[in-house]
């Protein structure tokens, strides 16, 4: 797991699409990069 709170890591773009015919909202994710010093040590599988 990345613990270095000194610097950004992750940058996430998350959209939520409202639904008329459904309940509830989608939401897609447009962006997600990962800093190269912070790649190869289970960032993404921390945010999943």
């Amino acid at each position: 797991m990345v613990t270095d709170a000194s610097q950004v890591n992750v940058v996430i773009s998350v959209h939520f699409i409202p639904q008329l015919a459904l309940a509830g909202d989608f939401a897609r994710i447009s962006y997600f990069c990962v800093a190269d010093t912070a790649r190869g040590r289970g960032i993404g599988a921390y945010m999943a």
